[in-house]
């Protein structure tokens, strides 16, 4: 019996093992490049059956391609933000439990469960974590992103390339706009995987006008235009702002009714059904 129980309990630390090193705990955002764009209308003005299997061979590499570099960098993003649990000391915390389990109970079934809970209590709870961190961060980073284009105005204003200003704007707006957007322009990396490496952590903080920006800004003819086009995105993220704080306000001037509607409504409930059990009282005594 001992020696089957560890049997089991090696070959459930082996998957274990495999399991959370090879899995992807977040939630991936394709992005397809221009390249895959046009082979996909090519494959949509040409009939399916007469398209070559080469075509269609480098249109899924293409993709492939491409969504593992962003899911890449959005694994980035997300590690450098808090703290997660990692494969090896996830093992090693389920492997003591698990030992731990099996020397006070003596139970072949407790150990499995041990063994097979508490990797999978680890790493759920550390992803809910994370993703609640990151939630928190959003709120913040929208709320300071009318200081990041005012600050963005600024710099563009003294004559200085879209890159430049960012750079200087992230600094000047907070601790967070610069942890996150910052690094991305300060590595020494092509132009197009640090505008990739915005883009999507713009997407993953649920920046929509700020990724909309540096997509649009990626077209070096426009440069002359940007000054313009970050007023307008301005303009549009502080009415979305506007609107955002509109809506809390009335959702928590609701929310002022509930302890009041329950204060008066449990006194009046008992105040009704006193009399209704003295009624059925004298009731049933007839």
């Amino acid at each position: 019996m001992n020696q089957l129980s560890l049997t089991l309990l090696a070959l459930s630390q082996i998957t274990l093992a495999v399991t959370i090193l090879r899995s992807r705990h977040f939630a991936t955002m394709s992005r397809i490049s221009p390249a895959v764009l046009s082979i996909m209308g090519h494959l949509h003005k040409n009939n399916r059956a007469t398209t070559p299997r080469a075509t269609k061979r480098r249109l899924w590499s293409l993709a492939r391609d491409n969504t593992s570099h962003t899911r890449h960098i959005q694994r980035e993003i997300k590690q450098g933000l808090t703290a997660f649990v990692s494969p090896k000391t996830t093992l090693q915390l389920t492997l003591t439990l698990t030992a731990l389990t099996y020397v006070l109970t003596s139970s072949t079934v407790y150990m499995l469960l041990t063994a097979v809970l508490t990797p999978a209590i680890l790493v759920i709870g550390s992803v809910c974590l994370r993703e609640l961190h990151i939630k928190a961060l959003s709120r913040r980073l929208n709320l300071h992103q009318p200081l990041l284009f005012e600050n963005l105005t600024q710099v563009l204003s003294e004559g200085r390339s879209f890159d430049v200003a960012l750079k200087a704007a992230t600094e000047n707006s907070g601790s967070e706009f610069y942890h996150i957007f910052g690094r991305g322009l300060s590595e020494p990396v092509p132009y197009e995987d640090q505008r990739e490496y915005l883009i999507t952590a713009a997407n993953v903080f649920s920046l929509p006008r700020l990724r909309l920006l540096l997509e649009v800004t990626r077209d070096r003819r426009i440069s002359s235009e940007i000054p313009q086009i970050v007023n307008a995105v301005r303009e549009a993220v502080s009415e979305d702002i506007h609107r955002d704080t509109l809506k809390l306000v009335e959702h928590r001037s609701q929310l002022v009714w509930i302890p009041v509607s329950i204060a008066v409504l449990i006194p009046g409930t008992m105040l009704l059904l006193i009399p209704l059990f003295n009624t059925l009282k004298t009731l049933a005594n007839i």
